[in-house]
Order: C-alpha cells, then sequence, then structure tokens
C-alpha cells in the first residue's frame, strides 16, 4: 500500500502537497536537497536532521526537503513523544 502512495506521489510531484519529497537511494542514503531522513519506527514516523544524534545511524525509507515538508506527512522530531491517541477510548 505504501508503495502505491509513493508512487502516485511522484506522478502527481507538480502538486503543492508533493513537493519536498524524495525517494531513498538502495542505500537508505538521501539525495541532494532532501537531507532529512524520515525513518517508520514502531510507534510513530520520525524523522531525523543532521542535530539528531540517530542521523548516522537511521536508514532512510522517505527523505524530506525542510522539516515542515516532514511534518506534513505526519512525521514527528525524535524527540518529542507521539501524538496522543485520538480514537474510539478503551473500554473500562
Amino acid at each position: 500500500m505504501r508503495s502505491c502512495v509513493l508512487f502516485l506521489a511522484f506522478l502527481l510531484g507538480g502538486c503543492a502537497h508533493f513537493q519536498g519529497v524524495a525517494l531513498p537511494y538502495a542505500d537508505g542514503e538521501c539525495p541532494h536537497g532532501f537531507s532529512i531522513k524520515g525513518n517508520d519506527s514502531r510507534h510513530a514516523l520520525i524523522y531525523h536532521t543532521y542535530q539528531s544524534k540517530y542521523y548516522g545511524k537511521v536508514r532512510a525509507e522517505m527523505c524530506f526537503a525542510s522539516g515542515d515538508a516532514a511534518r506534513r506527512w505526519g512525521y514527528r522530531p525524535p524527540n518529542l513523544p507521539p501524538a496522543p491517541y485520538r480514537g474510539i477510548p478503551p473500554r473500562r
């Protein structure tokens, strides 16, 4: 499913919502101009900048031109807690 979404994103590359996003190279590094690494961890979508202590260890799954572009796609910085659950509250 994620592959289909990415494929459509690049087909619609002229759309403003999809600007600032690129696919990483096969080795997990980002292309020039897209230095922010997006990673789908077990708990959240996290983006890493050069300032992140995990930047060198992370294999990018998405690459972004800016933090704003990463946040538009639902990613958060690594030092923030995950967003609270906004679904149906658990039954007691």
